[in-house]
């Protein structure tokens, strides 16, 4: 009979899965007669009619009541699928909020099963077994077997483990809550685990921690990394199982058997105590150059520049080189909203030596004592000193044996500095 390329993919998958299976159980045996009874039963057809009447005793599920308690039978209380994705009002997120939503396997015994729940999320051609499943996808039964009939069985015997049994019920061992309704009535709730958006977010962390590794790997060794990344703090890893995970369900035993939880805390801010720029000539030397963040962003800026040395330039370089350049000058700038949040006249003390263009920046409230110190700041004569002091001190900065700062360099730092500080003059930076 011939068949598709899919078809004929889908059997290959399959075949090599049996094989590799097969092995596995033949490793040590060195009886003939066993050997034969165990290749026998791994032929694709003879595995496919076990596993369809195995499939009678797992179910699909979206949302678990193992997790509540193991010791729940499977023919004892419900455990649901859920696929209905208008039916949550906007507004809450849950296992509707996403696309391609991870399918969890259950049955009461887990552990014999994996093998079978293994098959069904091999992929081909961007659709696991059990997606093609729960499609009725006409290559997969195609690919079952030559005889259609036997191959249609074997179909509806997997589809229905996206059905559960009876009316739905819930067990003495899982959790229940009493909902109050008027006139005395209640609705009794038994709230399910949510398996499929549990590793929904223990995927997203997954991979979270592995831009993180990759990001901080580069930025220890001084190398240029393509992408950022984000942490997530004070993680709880809520476990499952014990040493049998696989009881509970496929997925937890995919998870290691671990729920990663997020804080659910309000963030603690770390306020730093502001320190004065006393007894400095200018806060354009140690004082700037003692800031963490200002040297994290001095040395990204740094790596890009000299990676994009020498390349034709184009929007997308610049536009990298602004937002880098942005972050650097944004660090001088809320560093100086902090110093200018401060009590007012602290620059007039004699312990205080820094020109008058960075006293009239960083001290605007001693205006409101000093009426002629207030008048002078008035003319705006400091700024254009203050800039060029900011811009010949950026050149520095940026300067490398790979990089040559000049005085074209030197204009760009002054025009974007000069912007950050009229946004701040006018209380656009608090």
């Amino acid at each position: 009979m011939e068949h598709s390329a899919e078809v004929r993919e889908l059997r290959q998958c399959m075949d090599a899965f049996l094989e590799e299976r097969c092995a596995e159980k033949l490793k040590g045996s060195g009886d003939e007669a066993e050997r034969a009874k165990v290749k026998a039963r791994f032929q694709r057809e003879a595995w496919l009619a076990d596993a369809a009447e195995k499939a009678l005793k797992i179910q699909i599920v979206t949302h678990c009541i193992k997790y509540t308690h193991s010791g729940i039978k499977k023919e004892d209380a419900s455990e649901i699928y859920d696929d209905k994705l208008s039916s949550i009002p906007k507004g809450f997120i849950g296992t509707h909020s996403f696309k391609n939503c991870p399918i969890d396997l259950s049955s009461n015994n887990n552990a014999p099963n994996m093998p079978l729940f293994d098959f069904f999320q091999m992929v081909v051609n961007g659709k696991s077994i059990l997606q093609r499943v729960m499609e009725n996808d006409d290559n997969l039964r195609a690919a079952f077997s030559d005889d259609a009939e036997l191959a249609a069985v074997w179909m509806a015997a997997f589809r229905r483990m996206k059905e559960s049994e009876g009316r739905p019920a819930s067990h003495t061992l899982a959790r229940q809550v009493y909902f109050p309704l008027e006139k005395g009535g209640y609705h009794l709730l038994a709230p399910l685990f949510p398996t499929s958006l549990v590793q929904h977010v223990y995927l997203t962390l997954q991979e979270a921690r592995k831009s993180a590794k990759e990001a901080q790997k580069a930025r220890s060794e001084e190398r240029f990394c393509t992408h950022g990344y984000c942490e997530y703090p004070d993680i709880l890893a809520m476990k499952f199982g014990g040493a049998n995970k696989q009881n509970i369900s496929w997925l937890n035993s995919q998870r290691h058997g671990e729920n990663w939880l997020l804080a659910s805390l309000p963030p603690v801010w770390k306020q730093n105590r502001v320190r004065l720029p006393l007894g400095v000539e200018s806060v354009f030397g140690a004082v700037l150059d003692g800031l963490p963040e200002l040297e994290k962003a001095r040395t990204a800026l740094i790596a890009f520049l000299e990676k994009a040395s020498g390349a034709y330039t184009n929007i997308h370089i610049r536009e990298k080189r602004a937002a880098l350049l942005e972050d650097m000058i944004s660090v001088v700038v809320q560093w100086a909203a902090r110093i200018r949040g401060q009590e007012g006249g602290w620059s007039a003390g004699p312990e205080c030596r820094l020109s008058e263009e960075e006293r009239f920046w960083l001290d605007p409230g001693r205006g409101e004592t000093d009426p002629e110190w207030r008048q002078r700041r008035a003319d705006g004569q400091w700024l254009e000193p203050l800039l060029k002091r900011a811009a010949t001190w950026f050149n520095a900065r940026l300067t490398t044996p790979k990089l040559r700062m000049g005085d074209e360099e030197r204009h760009v730092w002054k025009r974007e500095i000069a912007a950050a500080v009229r946004q701040l003059e006018e209380g656009g930076i608090a």
